[in-house]
C-alpha cells in the first residue's frame, strides 16, 4: 500500500535496505534481496514513467 500511495518513500528505503545489505549491515535472505531489487526496478520504472 506504501509503495501506491508514496513511491518515493517506498524506493528510498529499499534503496537503503540494499545498501546496508551490500555493506554487510544487515543479513537477509536472497530471496529477500531479489524482492527488493525487483520492487526497486518496478518503482523506479513508475516514477520515471517507462511502461514495459
Amino acid at each position: 500500500r506504501l509503495a501506491s500511495l508514496n513511491p518515493h518513500a517506498t524506493m528510498s528505503m529499499t534503496r537503503r535496505l540494499l545498501e546496508a545489505h551490500s555493506r554487510g549491515f544487515w543479513e537477509a535472505e536472497e530471496s529477500a534481496i531479489e524482492e527488493l531489487q525487483e520492487l526497486y526496478a518496478d518503482l523506479e520504472s513508475r516514477i520515471e514513467g517507462v511502461h514495459y
